[in-house]
């Protein structure tokens, strides 16, 4: 075993050797061979295994040194975080410790290693950042045995609400000036490079203060007096920059002084008549005092050198000496009159009292005038003034209007200034002169008055026509000609002349208006078609003789007319030995309206039920080929009726010839697929002389056929047999209007619209 163990030779007694190999072994037992001889002649020996139980060497623990983060001002007993050590013997229990760095106390650190907040006002981020923990970690081994590490605890930052320092209270005069500093709000925000601001939240009354939302400074904003508000309680809130941005919020108290102000006294005037005796009232001075329970009292200092008047302190004016009245030359005397507070210090404040000395009165005088205005002048418009004058000095007069004006027409101020109220009565045509009874009144004692009659005289002016927006409604397709209705228009002016025409929205032309009655009618047709115009919007005008004219939207609506669906006549080919069910061809008609649906059927004529059509989808089938086979007819003809769903339904007959044919009889397969499609140009179109000419792309075989209807769907011409490239239409004896021409070479077809002028 590496020379661990040696053993004495003759006691036996075994002995470590090296202790050092021991406990890197990690063995639980050791098994030595022992052998012992003796002496004897022949030496002999004898062998046996000696087993050795190797007890547990202590080891200290491992710890590593760890980092942990937690937001300042956890509270207590939160964790802060949980620290890992190591043993390497089995079975040990390790038990940790604080030894240093726990400033003020701040962490608890429990036998097992957890570590929790123990004093949360020592987590503050801005005061002690980081923690540098010295821990120490011990076994329970013997000897017991530890090992040492930094545990580091960083503290986040989290933003802390600001405080406003309770209880501030600020003191100012009444009457500072606005912008006046009252004083600067104090607050504080524990987090380290944080931007308050501030702001006043309620408590404000009127916006009497400001506040400067970086400083904090409070600003006079408005009027501060004291009798109005000795005392404002302002709510002030300080909110940070964080995020979450955080608030706190105090009341501060702003105290006014207040301050003596003087009394206010305005200029007045009294009248008293000439000769009064002593003691006559004559008026009293009206003053005020911005200050609470002032005393005030007045004197006359100036304007009563004859010492006819004498103010009491309360300010009651009476004559105070009749003999003075012989003095008095002019009809107005002006007294100074001051007012004094009885505050600290005495304030006073001086104003003119005007005492007219009033004369026998006469009353106004007015004669009757008359003015003229155009009608429709607006409000405000003035009309004239009326003159009176007064025999009396000073004498102010007011004026009414006591009768004459309808609906308040007119007004007059106190200058006699006419002046319209109502236009609306201002028309020449119902009243073209107003009669005013005007009263003019003094301020004498007594008041007297005058009446006279102001006669106001209106202009005719020119007035446009009145034309409102109207709507008619006809139905489509209608006659050249036709009548639609009459436009109505009225002139408020007497004896006018209105004219009509239509300057926009006539589509073609086609409605033309009486200039003179405004009847309109129909005078081209063509456009006047429900699925292309259903409404349309004429722009009309109506014009007086004097050139005065206004314009409205003449709404035209079209109706819906059914019309009769169309069909040009067909030819099929079948063969002959076709069988039952075999098709024959599809018959196929259109409808100038929209959303019709056709219903197709075969007219009696039928041959016994030889043939049948699909009522929708109008294709011709062989339904009885022996009857057929019977008949041995090469070709028939059928007349196939198709109808639409308008209301009334209408309907057409078309005729569909079918001949039966073998491979090698008068056409074949190849022969139907040589006929063209049917491609024309018609000229001129319109027509003046209802003849047209038809120019066709390729040369017709004499299979095309041409059929010509009005707009009611009735055929009022048709032609068979066409061939080669020109063909002429002579529909001279035709009436103006527009006409549907429709072509078939039994397989294909076209259409085109002919119009008659």
């Amino acid at each position: 075993a590496s020379g661990i163990f040696g053993i004495h030779a003759a006691t036996g007694v075994l002995s470590i050797q090296n202790n050092e190999v021991l406990p890197g072994l990690n063995l639980d037992e050791l098994v030595l061979g022992i052998t012992v001889t003796d002496n004897g002649q022949p030496v002999l020996d004898a062998s046996a295994q000696i087993t050795i139980l190797l007890t547990g060497f202590n080891n200290p623990p491992v710890i590593d040194d760890q980092i942990f983060a937690i937001d300042e001002n956890m509270p207590e007993g939160s964790l802060a975080g949980q620290l890992t050590a190591t043993d390497p013997d089995a079975g040990q229990t390790l038990s940790f410790t604080i030894i240093s760095g726990n400033t003020d106390g701040a962490f608890a650190l429990s036998a097992d290693g957890e570590l929790t907040v123990a004093n949360t006002s020592a987590l503050d981020f801005e005061q002690t950042p980081t923690f540098a923990l010295n821990i120490r970690v011990s076994d329970n081994g013997v000897p017991q045995l530890s090992a040492l590490a930094v545990v580091t605890v960083n503290l986040n930052d989290v933003n802390e609400a600001p405080a406003i320092a309770p209880g501030q209270q600020f003191v100012i005069n009444e009457h500072v000036p606005a912008t006046t500093l009252v004083g600067t709000v104090t607050a504080e925000d524990p987090d380290a490079g944080q931007n308050i601001s501030f702001a006043i939240i309620s408590g404000n009354t009127e916006n009497t203060f400001a506040i400067d939302a970086n400083t904090g400074a409070i600003h006079v904003a408005g009027f501060v007096c004291f009798e109005h508000c000795p005392a404002y309680n302002l709510t002030v809130s300080v909110t940070d920059n964080g995020s979450p941005a955080l608030t706190d919020q105090q009341v501060v108290a702003i105290l006014l002084n207040d301050i003596n102000e003087a009394p206010i006294i305005e200029d007045q005037t009294f009248s008293v008549n000439a000769s009064s005796p002593n003691g006559t009232y004559v008026g009293t001075v009206v003053a005020d005092d911005p200050d609470f329970n002032q005393t005030l009292s007045f004197g006359i200092t100036d304007g009563n050198a004859s010492g006819i008047f004498g103010i009491q302190t309360t300010g009651e004016i009476h004559v105070n000496d009749i003999n003075a009245w012989s003095n008095i030359t002019s009809n107005q005397l002006i007294l100074q009159v001051t007012v004094c507070d009885d505050g600290i210090p005495l304030l006073s404040s001086e104003a003119a009292i005007y005492i007219n000395i009033i004369s026998t009165n006469h009353p106004p005088q007015i004669a009757d005038q008359s003015f003229r205005i155009f009608e429709n002048s607006p409000q405000g418009s003035v009309v004239g003034q009326v003159m009176a004058f007064d025999p009396d000095h000073n004498q102010q007069l007011s004026y009414n209007i006591i009768a004459g004006n309808p609906e308040n027409t007119f007004c007059i101020d106190n200058q006699g200034i006419i002046t319209v109220s109502n236009p609306d009565l201002l028309d020449y045509e119902m009243n073209s002169t107003f009669i005013l009874q005007i009263q003019v009144t003094d301020n004498g004692e007594p008041q007297l008055s005058n009446q006279a009659s102001i006669f106001v005289i209106l202009q005719d002016v020119n007035e446009a026509p009145v034309m409102h927006p109207q709507s008619f409604t006809i139905e489509e397709n209608p006659l050249n000609g036709a009548y639609v209705g009459k436009i109505e228009a009225t002139d408020p002016d007497l004896n006018s002349t209105i004219r009509f025409r239509i300057f926009e929205g006539n589509i073609d032309d086609a409605f033309v208006i009486d200039k003179y009655t405004g009847e309109l009618f129909v005078d081209n047709s063509i456009p006047l078609d429900y699925e292309t115009n259903p409404v349309i919007v004429l722009k009309v005008e109506a014009r007086d003789e004097h050139h005065s004219f206004t314009q409205a939207d003449i709404t035209i609506i079209i109706t819906d007319v059914n019309e009769a669906p169309w069909s040009p006549n067909f030819s099929f080919y079948a063969m002959s030995d076709a069988t039952n069910g075999y098709t024959v061809g599809t018959v196929t008609g259109t409808d100038p309206d929209e959303n019709q649906t056709l219903t197709y059927e075969l007219c009696s004529e039928n041959d016994d039920g030889a043939f049948a059509i699909d009522p929708v989808t109008g294709k011709l089938t062989i339904h009885n080929i022996s009857r057929i086979h019977a008949l041995g007819f090469p070709r028939y003809t059928l007349k196939v009726k198709f109808s639409d769903n308008g209301n009334p339904s209408l309907y057409y007959i078309c005729l569909v010839k079918v001949q039966f044919i073998t491979l090698f009889g008068e056409i074949t397969t190849d022969k139907i697929q040589e006929i063209h499609n049917i491609r024309f140009k018609v000229f001129p179109n319109p027509s003046t002389d209802g003849r047209f000419n038809i120019k066709f792309e390729q040369e017709q075989d004499g299979s095309t056929a041409m059929f010509l209807f009005d707009l009611t769907g009735h055929l009022i011409w048709e032609s068979s047999g066409c061939s080669g490239y020109d063909f002429i239409i002579d529909a001279g004896r035709l009436s103006k209007g527009n006409y549907l021409l429709k072509m078939t070479n039994g397989y294909h077809n076209s259409e085109a619209k002919l119009v008659v002028q």
